[in-house]
């Protein structure tokens, strides 16, 4: 009977001592379990704003100012998510007839800061590209027709683009797009802008000439800002006391071909 207490005993120190064994090993062994995050991103279609064109950042978006009439909202830009959100109207002041040949340079872009500071800066073109599709994209003007009071163009004028440049938000990492650092148009035949290759131009970009910016109209008109763009009309064109105008059609496309990149 003694022995039988004995054997009891021993066996059931050892069941413990195992089981306490085992314990402590599964609580000192590492174990592993896998979570997920999710984020889903689409192309946007809501309209972006236009930016400063020397600091062109979406969230401290500019109001221009339209030189042909100052008093009337600009013409919103069209809907994303490829999307030209903003052009300039060019403003080469009012001239005194002449028989000579003339170069006329358009006014700086004039445009209010969200806290209401008048500034002027580079004339220029935004576009925004939130498709999320990496395709890339070609900005494309045309100007629809020559220089015209509306009966009779002025024959031989010419305008020409001089120190293009692209700019986005200095926080991006977007490739850059190639521009044209000078053109000149020919009424009704398409010119090549600003390209962005595949992989590249991705959000808001501003092709803009010339860089120079400030408060004082003067100042800025007599940089490169208000030298940039320019109005040729030859000495020989029929001139009438009139305002001349012409439209400028600017084409955005998601689908450029493999020779569109500007070299």
């Amino acid at each position: 009977m003694v022995k039988k207490n004995i054997t009891l005993m021993a066996s059931t120190a050892v069941a413990l001592l195992a089981l306490s064994q085992g314990t402590a090993f599964a609580a000192t062994t590492p174990v592993d379990y896998n979570s997920n995050a999710t984020l889903t991103l689409e192309a946007s279609t809501d309209p972006t704003k236009p930016v400063d064109p020397t600091d062109p950042d979406p969230t401290d978006p500019v109001t221009p100012v339209d030189p042909t009439d100052p008093t009337k909202p600009i013409t919103p830009g069209t809907d994303g998510p490829l999307s030209i959100d903003y052009a300039s109207s060019l403003d080469f002041g009012t001239q005194k007839i002449v028989s000579s040949d003339q170069t006329y340079t358009a006014a700086p872009q004039e445009y209010k800061t969200a806290s209401g500071v008048t500034t002027y800066g580079p004339n220029y073109v935004q576009v925004t590209d939130n498709t999320g599709s990496d395709q890339g994209w070609s900005l494309n003007v045309t100007q629809v027709g020559q220089m015209s009071d509306g009966s009779s163009p002025l024959n031989g004028a010419s305008l020409s683009f001089t120190n293009g440049n692209v700019l986005t938000t200095a926080s991006s990492d977007a490739g850059i797009p190639d521009t044209q650092g000078s053109l000149t148009l020919t009424p009704g035949v398409t010119a090549k802008v600003t390209t962005a290759e595949a992989n590249k131009g991705q959000g808001t970009w501003v092709t803009r000439y010339g860089s120079a910016s400030g408060t004082d109209k003067a100042t800025v008109a007599a940089a490169d800002s208000g030298k940039a763009i320019s109005l040729f009309v030859p000495g020989a064109a029929t001139k009438r006391a009139a305002v001349y105008t012409s439209v400028l059609k600017w084409n955005l496309s998601q689908t450029p071909s493999a020779n569109t990149a500007i070299k």
